[in-house]
C-alpha cells in the first residue's frame, strides 16, 4: 500500500537528540538517511559547552563528532568547530538553517559535508573521555 501524501510532503530539515554522553559504548548516536537521487549538503553538529548558556546543567565540555556511512565506514571527524578552516562556512550555514549560533572558540563540534544518498550515523563522544549532556544535530537544506 502506498501513502498518497508521500509525494507532496515537505522535506525534513533537521533532526536533533539530547542525551548524556558517557565513555566506551555509552555515547550519543543519531542516525539519519539522505534520500533522493542527488547528494545533499548537510550541517552536522555536536553541541556541549554552548548548551550551558541555554540553561542545561552538566553539559559535555568538549564533544567530538564522528560521521559514519553504511558499513561503519568512517567519513569525517571534528573536534572544536572554530579551529578548522570551515568555521566561517559553519557559522553561515547555522544561520541559514535557523540553528542557534556557536560562539567562536567554543569546544562544540561541527562539520559541513556533501553526502550521497544512503544511511549515516553521527556519534558524539567526549574528547579525552569527558562526559556530560550533549546535543547531536543534523540539518539539511544548505545551498
Amino acid at each position: 500500500m502506498t501513502n498518497p501524501g508521500f509525494g507532496s510532503r515537505a522535506p525534513l530539515i533537521n533532526i536533533s537528540s539530547r542525551a548524556r554522553v558517557g565513555t566506551g559504548d555509552d555515547v550519543l548516536i543519531a542516525g539519519f538517511v539522505v534520500d533522493g537521487p542527488e547528494p545533499k549538503r548537510v550541517l552536522v553538529r555536536g553541541v556541549g559547552p554552548t548548551l550551558s548558556t541555554q540553561g542545561v546543567t552538566s553539559s559535555l565540555t568538549d564533544p567530538q563528532i564522528t560521521l559514519y556511512g553504511t558499513g561503519q565506514q568512517r567519513i569525517a571527524v571534528n573536534d572544536n568547530w572554530s579551529d578548522g578552516t570551515e568555521s566561517p562556512e559553519v557559522a553561515r550555514a547555522s544561520a541559514q538553517v535557523g540553528a542557534f549560533s556557536l560562539p567562536s572558540g567554543s569546544r562544540d563540534a561541527a562539520l559541513i559535508l556533501s553526502l550521497e544518498p544512503g544511511a549515516y550515523s553521527v556519534v558524539v563522544t567526549g574528547a579525552n573521555s569527558t562526559t556530560g549532556v550533549a546535543l547531536a544535530e543534523v540539518y539539511e537544506g544548505l545551498p
